[in-house]
């Protein structure tokens, strides 16, 4: 005959040592470690020198650190590059007329 167990209530949460974290993140146990206590990584204790830390805190950390992925660059064509040479000359030879209809250059 087996045994069947029910949970009632919340589903505890999996956790694994901190040298499996440690393999995970390919650190060392010692930086894990400095994440639990700073809090970046959740953590319990089981028994008096047992720690153990919820993979979720661990997806959670590598969430918050990752880098997000740079756009690819913009294709800009002839015509995009010809725009804005004549646009940048456009406002250039009107800065020059204002400049020299004030006086300020000759």
């Amino acid at each position: 005959m087996t045994a069947r167990v029910v949970i009632s209530g919340p589903v505890p949460r999996e956790s694994r040592k901190i040298s499996a974290i440690a393999q995970i993140l390919d650190v060392d146990e010692s930086q894990v470690r400095r994440l639990v206590q700073a809090g970046e990584l959740e953590a319990h204790r089981i028994g008096r020198r047992g720690v153990r830390v919820y993979l979720d805190s661990v997806i959670a950390y590598q969430e918050r650190r990752s880098r997000p992925t740079k756009p690819a660059p913009r294709q800009a064509g002839p015509a995009a590059g010809q725009a804005r040479k004549a646009a940048s000359s456009a406002a250039l030879k009107a800065a020059m007329a204002e400049l020299r209809a004030e006086g300020v250059i000759p």
